[in-house]
């Protein structure tokens, strides 16, 4: 009996993303439309206004560059002996680092 709830509440919860998912997309789609329209509505040297600065923080957003660190992922064994490294260089500097809280102490 058990199982059965867990299926429908499963099932439930799976129709109700969908549903969220699908809701989400069409507003997207209909925020895309409407600042796509009101790109062509702009009067040349205008006033900025709200629909305006949202279009140009999407824009910035939309086309911004990819960061570096994302390009290219490290293997897993350089970030193992990266952590080494770090670890080591931590552990090295405890004393400058018990020192530092006990200035900030006095």
């Amino acid at each position: 009996m058990h199982l059965t709830n867990f299926n429908e509440l499963k099932q439930s919860l799976q129709t109700t993303i969908f549903k969220l998912k699908k809701a989400q997309s069409k507003i997207l789609s209909k925020t895309l439309k409407y600042l796509k329209l009101s790109m062509f509505k702009k009067v040349a040297f205008g006033l900025s206004d709200a629909a305006d600065d949202l279009r140009t923080f999407y824009k910035a957003c939309e086309n911004a560059p990819i960061l570096d660190s994302f390009q290219s992922e490290p293997s897993f064994s350089e970030v193992l002996k990266d952590l080494d490294q770090q670890l080591f260089n931590y552990e090295s500097k405890v004393a400058e680092f018990d020192d530092l809280i006990k200035s900030f102490e006095n």
